[in-house]
């Protein structure tokens, strides 16, 4: 005997069982991830240190046992400098004689013996500001030398502006600038106490008192013209020019 032919089903009754069934498909789906996010507070684990946003100054570093290949003493001093130096402020240990050098801090209170106006009063000094990873400072830190070698009337002196000391005292050696003394500067003191910009290298003409005659923010190629800026800047006072 034949079956009944089975009703139809109006398009309108198909479309709703279709809207039922991705409706039920999507709560199915949807329980695992809402399951996570109730839990994701619990237990969850923090960020890691590098993903950390903040504004907190680098620790300093103690740098252990710097080696250099010809140690060079950094200056002394032989006179009175002026209360108004900026250089009295700063207190930096000597990179070129190598050795443990102590750990510094921002600011005035570091473990130096003297600040840089102590140091280098007495005389006009040439204050190079330098980095290991420079590549313009490798070019003028043989003029520097040079500088430092046809003028014994004034100091000519660097500043090593960046944490890696031995970094800094392996370019030296490979450049053989072995007749440069250098101060250590591993927390930006000497740029952030002189105000100066965040650039290398730099170079800052000071007068006999440590008052600062001049800032020099362009790199030297030959000892000539860096003769010419140090006496331009010094030709207030004929004697430290000359």
């Amino acid at each position: 005997m034949a079956q009944p032919p089975a009703p139809e089903v109006s398009p309108r009754a198909r479309a709703l069982l279709i809207a039922v069934t991705v409706v039920v498909g999507l709560v199915v789906a949807a329980i695992p991830l809402i399951a996570g996010l109730q839990g994701s507070d619990k237990g969850h684990a923090p960020p890691l240190a590098s993903e950390q946003i903040t504004d907190a100054p680098t620790p300093p570093t103690k740098q252990a046992n710097v080696q250099v290949h010809e140690p060079v003493t950094c200056p002394t001093g032989s006179g009175d400098f002026s209360p108004h130096s900026e250089l009295a402020k700063i207190q930096l240990p000597c990179l070129t004689e190598g050795g443990e050098l102590p750990a510094e801090k921002t600011g005035a209170d570091v473990k130096a013996s003297t600040s840089m106006a102590a140091a280098v009063a007495g005389k006009p000094t040439i204050v190079n500001v330098w980095a290991w990873w420079c590549g313009p400072c490798r070019t003028e830190l043989p003029v520097m030398q040079e500088l430092r070698e046809k003028h014994p009337e004034y100091n000519v002196v660097g500043v090593h502006l960046d944490a890696k000391a031995q970094a800094g005292a392996d370019m030296l050696r490979d450049l053989k600038v072995h007749n440069f003394p250098s101060f250590q500067d591993s927390s930006h003191t000497f740029d952030a106490l002189g105000k100066l910009p965040k650039v290398v290298p730099l170079t800052v003409v000071y007068r006999g008192d440590g008052t600062r005659a001049k800032l020099i923010a362009k790199a030297f190629d030959n000892v000539d013209d860096l003769e010419k800026e140090v006496a331009l800047a010094l030709e207030g006072n004929p004697e430290e020019a000359r």
